[in-house]
């Protein structure tokens, strides 16, 4: 004999290097509220701003039926059982204790109807970050460090990471990098013009639209390579604020499978997919990963 599932609702909290984004779902994964605010840094910084978004979409709630469950998903080293949080260096962070609310986005991958394949997702934001889901499970690794793709250094003689390394691939594609190099080229670039001034020949755009696409498509590569991933899914504010550029990352891809028969035989620009830009896939992830959880304990078995 087993319980029936709970109604309610599930509230999921995606806390960014720019922004904390949240989300309330009703019984059935329907988006009923949403609230964003900016991102304040350090760890006090961090926890007012996301009671701020709790409090603004539970606002929303008080005629439900109440929420049963909320997920939270933050950059940095996770500890799922014990919710405590280390060196998330975007946000300021060497370690922050946020309890047994804090989780990974997973239960996204469900929602868009990917659970019975392997996927990785790719969050190009402030930050570079990937996920990666084999078997309808997500992919953790010891700490919960699987993911912190951004902090592979891909050119030792780059510039500096704020983790401390030379050259990761957050400096090469992560949105806060972005912006400031386009600022010192003092020309009044930005990411939303990068695409349409780099096929124009400005040469500063060409030259940082190529540095990007180049930084997207190793990532695609090292998640496929490491992960096997049938689909990688791209999103984030760099992917959505750039028009055309996911094209030019296909066709980075393609230029480098015409070089070798092995790449070629990956078929990597064909597994590239773009998640909606007003999905937004970590804070319902959040969500429905509390609500999982929260409906399996009630489906235990009793009697």
């Amino acid at each position: 004999m087993t319980k029936p599932p709970a109604s309610g609702l599930s509230l999921g909290i995606d806390i960014g290097g720019s922004k904390t984004h949240g989300i309330l779902l009703d019984a059935d994964g329907a988006r009923l509220a949403e609230a964003v605010r900016p991102t304040l840094t350090g760890p006090e910084g961090v926890v007012a701003t996301t009671v701020a978004v709790v409090t603004e979409c539970l606002g929303h709630a008080a005629s439900r039926d109440g929420t049963v469950s909320i997920g939270i998903g933050i950059p940095g080293q996770v500890d799922p059982a014990t919710g405590v949080v280390r060196t998330a260096v975007n946000l300021g962070i060497s370690e922050l204790d946020l309890g047994q609310r804090l989780t990974a986005a997973l239960g996204a991958a469900n929602h868009l109807g990917l659970a019975d394949g392997d996927l990785a997702y790719l969050n190009f934001g402030t930050g570079v970050a990937a996920a990666a889901v084999v078997h309808g499970r997500l992919v953790r690794g010891h700490g919960n460090l699987a993911g912190e793709i951004g902090h592979i250094p891909v050119d030792p003689a780059g510039d500096r990471c704020h983790c401390g390394q030379r050259g990761c691939l957050e400096v090469l594609a992560g949105g806060g990098r972005i912006a400031a190099r386009l600022a010192e080229l003092g020309t009044g670039l930005t990411l939303g013009t990068l695409v349409q001034a780099a096929e124009a020949g400005d040469p500063g755009a060409v030259a940082e639209a190529d540095r990007l696409c180049r930084g997207i498509a190793l990532a695609v590569q090292l998640v496929v390579l490491t992960q096997g991933s049938e689909r990688v899914v791209l999103g984030g504010g760099v992917i959505h604020t750039a028009p055309g550029l996911v094209p030019r990352v296909q066709q980075v891809l393609i230029a480098r499978a015409a070089e070798s028969e092995f790449l070629a035989s990956l078929h990597l620009a064909d597994r590239i997919s773009v998640i909606p830009a007003d999905y937004p896939v970590a804070a319902i992830g959040a969500a429905l990963v509390g609500l999982r959880r929260t409906r399996a304990k009630q489906l235990a078995p009793i009697g």
